[in-house]
């Protein structure tokens, strides 16, 4: 059944082209880059946090504040009660969070809800990929600085612009 999804994925997805063609989809992945990239890295100052924390409306909950939160959550409805049970397996064991060693793709990663400061405060390393807005780079390159982990940047071979575009690139 997979192997039929797959071919029926290839047959129908099409690449659409910048000059207005179409193409087969598999195309995409026997052409040439349209621009080399290179990788940089930068890489945290601080120590690897290993405790939960869980910043909501302006507060950073943790612990027992965590707890009565997500029992709040669960009792208005918002959460199912299964949310309960993993959030205090990781509150107990807190060694959980230490990714020193754990690589991470993150798609995406300037945007509002990504993990991307919570990996890094954790000392993971992270692959980010999203759009070439210096402004974004900026800021991801000043959290990977305050935190624990190294942050993994596309960049430009020949320009030294940061950022990919998934949709073009």
């Amino acid at each position: 059944v997979a192997e039929s999804g797959l071919a029926e994925l290839d047959r129908q997805l099409r690449l659409a082209r910048a000059d207005g063609t179409e193409d087969a989809l598999p195309a995409a992945l026997t052409e040439p880059a349209g621009r080399s990239l290179r990788t940089a890295e930068v890489a945290g100052n601080g120590e690897p946090e290993c405790e939960l924390v869980l910043p909501y409306r302006g507060r950073r909950l943790r612990g027992d504040a965590i707890r009565r939160q997500v029992e709040a959550w669960i009792a208005a409805g918002v959460a199912e009660p299964s949310l309960a049970e993993p959030v205090e397996d990781v509150l107990a064991h807190p060694e959980w969070l230490r990714l020193d060693g754990v690589t991470v793709a993150a798609l995406g990663a300037g945007a509002e809800m990504a993990p991307v400061p919570s990996l890094l405060r954790w000392g993971a390393t992270v692959a980010a990929v999203d759009r070439p807005v210096p402004a974004l780079w900026e800021r991801l390159r000043r959290t990977a600085r305050a935190g624990a982990g190294r942050l993994l940047i596309p960049t430009d071979a020949r320009t030294g612009a940061e950022g990919a575009d998934l949709l073009t690139e």
